[in-house]
């Protein structure tokens, strides 16, 4: 670039170096902003929809806003951590077949603390693998035509604490001491979503990831962060995976609590029904 600037005969030594200094954080940069952030990716189609929220136990007025701005999304499969008044919320709208809701009467909200599943397509299958203390991780078994049409059948919630003295590395031993004592191996799993509270370059997240892909990271679109939710600034939810194909992952706001949310478009066989 300096070799560049001279040639057409820029004036200034001093703005030389200031344009070789930028040119070398651009690259680290950008590395930097992908990987934290998201980076653009097209939609699959055809498509399975999965919305993915921490919610941080809201109160009931809060419950509904969130609901709405979850059922906004149109999701195929909504997975929610901590999800407070959601689920009565949810129900008491189910039970009103005026209510207007996509598929009043047909969705199924299950609740295994500390996660929600729904899908208007059948029941999930909840199993607590993990529960020491503050770290939870659920497995979730996926309804035979969801795992029909993603060609895998099941997916795991983890839910991390927040505290920020509890040292990152001791949390993930726990997570992944209580998975092997339920005989599950993370490196296994297809999908892997959860509130982490843990960046992307936390290291302890690394040794989680073991052989999955930050998803988020390879198929985000647009500014990623989840937290605060109002400025968002850092990427603490996370989407791993070992998944194929055209995948995209965005967030959205739910207008309520403090982390934004993730539509995670995933693609399926197109010789499959879409419901």
């Amino acid at each position: 670039i300096a070799g560049a600037l001279l040639a057409i005969g820029a004036p200034s030594r001093r703005g030389i170096r200031a344009i070789v200094c930028l040119a070398a954080i651009i690259g680290p940069a950008s590395g930097v902003l992908r990987h934290d952030f998201g980076w653009s990716g097209a939609a699959p189609d055809p498509r399975l929809r999965v919305v993915f929220l921490n919610a941080q136990s809201p109160s009931e007025p809060e419950a509904a806003i969130a609901l709405d701005a979850i059922l906004g999304r149109r999701p195929d499969l909504v997975v929610v951590v901590n999800p407070g008044w959601i689920a009565p919320v949810w129900r008491r709208r189910l039970a009103d077949p005026g209510d207007g809701t996509r598929g009043p009467g047909e969705w199924s909200v299950q609740w295994r603390s500390p996660v929600l599943v729904a899908s208007p397509f059948g029941g999930c299958r909840l199993r607590t693998l993990v529960a020491a203390g503050d770290v939870r991780a659920v497995g979730v078994g996926l309804p035979a035509s969801l795992a029909d049409r993603l060609g895998w059948s099941g997916l795991l919630v983890v839910d991390l604490p927040s505290d920020p003295d509890l040292d990152r590395e001791v949390v993930a031993d726990r997570l992944l001491d209580g998975l092997a004592t339920a005989g599950v191996d993370l490196a296994d799993q297809g999908l892997v979503l959860g509130d982490f509270n843990m960046t992307p370059r936390t290291p302890a997240l690394g040794r989680l990831r073991s052989g999955l892909r930050d998803l988020v990271s390879d198929h985000g679109a647009g500014w990623t962060a989840t937290w605060p939710r109002e400025r968002p600034l850092l990427r603490i939810d996370q989407v791993l995976g070992d998944l194929d194909g055209d995948i995209r992952i965005e967030t959205f706001d739910p207008g309520a609590g403090g982390h934004r949310g993730f539509v995670i478009d995933l693609p399926i066989d197109p010789g499959q029904p879409e419901g």
